[in-house]
């Protein structure tokens, strides 16, 4: 049966993994060092949104420990001085506790985290009235933190074994790992959707819910999650609620995320169907042809499944002729 097969060479895939990971681990393992506190942080590039009447800026933050004993009393001082900070959200990715306050004049925001174990991370965003240089100062009890990478890296030349065992070991898991490869692909498409907020709201979209929909998406958006696709679904569900001013500044963030051939895609179609609804004709047209052209057995599936894509084709001709030419 291909299960099996599937089933036995995934299991293969892994023992290999798992016990060539142990090997290097093993003999790859740094010098025993001092245990002590090493913070860090990165503040990443703004992306602006221009209105008619305001502008906003949105980005993001974190940091972290990558020393090997944890940090006490840590305080993390984000400040603009040409701009107001609308927003300000930071959580722990392992659920430490943590606090911010924005200051009255709402130019500095101070986060505080009681105790930030090694390799516990941070991360905020932040949504302020214009694009402002933004500067970060990082604290604890006992260290100043500085700019850098927030996730811990190892070299070590132990042995000639050790050198051995990370330049040849990955090629013996490459060998074992094309078996996988198929089943990865065939298990994919059986399997269901992820359960992520932007698939979620996306589903709720096309099925007609687009207050929930909405409240969804935004807070994926708000959470960091799923880039260029939630950006794009919630532009498309304000879009539907009436607002265009609005759904055209998420489309345009969307689009300046976008990379890869599906997210571009995404977008076109979400412009597509944003256009229709504000009566733009040509635009939406010239969209949905784009959106074929990049990924045209994703946009074929979306319209069997998606009401709103029905209705869309149902009450446009030329819509539906451009769908089956595709």
């Amino acid at each position: 049966m291909r299960w099996k097969e599937l089933l036995i060479g995934a299991v293969l895939t892994l023992a290999v993994t798992v016990a060539g990971g142990v090997v290097v681990y093993y003999f790859t393992q740094p010098e025993p060092v001092q245990k002590e506190e090493l913070l860090t942080f990165q503040v990443e590039q703004q992306v602006a949104f221009e209105g008619k009447d305001n502008s906003v800026s949105i980005g993001s933050l974190r940091f972290g420990n990558i020393g090997s004993a944890p940090a006490r009393d840590v305080v993390a001082q984000f400040s603009v001085k040409t701009a107001e900070i609308i927003e300000f959200q930071a959580v722990s990715q392992t659920n430490a506790e943590v606090s911010s306050q924005v200051s009255e004049d709402k130019h500095t925001v101070s986060v505080r985290v009681k105790t930030l174990l090694p390799e516990e991370i941070v991360t905020a965003t932040f949504l302020l009235s214009e694009e402002a240089p933004a500067e970060l100062n990082l604290r604890s009890s006992s260290s100043i933190g500085k700019e850098g990478a927030t996730r811990r890296t190892i070299a070590n030349d132990n042995s000639e074994v050790s050198d051995f065992l990370v330049k040849f070991l990955p090629l013996l898991v490459l060998f074992a790992i094309f078996p996988a490869i198929y089943a990865l692909r065939v298990l994919a498409r059986s399997s269901s959707r992820s359960s992520c907020r932007n698939n979620t709201g996306f589903v709720l979209l096309h099925s007609g819910a687009t207050d929930e929909a909405i409240r969804i998406l935004r807070s994926a958006v708000e959470a960091g999650e799923d880039g260029s696709h939630a950006l794009a679904n919630l532009a498309t569900a304000i879009a539907l609620s009436g607002d265009a001013e609005s759904s055209h500044a998420y489309l345009e963030a969307a689009e300046f995320l976008a990379s890869t051939k599906h997210e571009k895609a995404v977008c076109a179609l979400s412009r597509s169907i944003i256009e229709h609804q504000f009566a733009n004709e040509n635009d939406a047209r010239e969209s949905f042809s784009s959106a074929l052209a990049l990924s045209k057995s994703e946009v074929k599936s979306y319209a069997q499944k998606s009401k709103l894509l029905q209705g869309i084709l149902e009450s446009d001709t030329e819509f539906k002729q451009l769908l089956e030419n595709a």
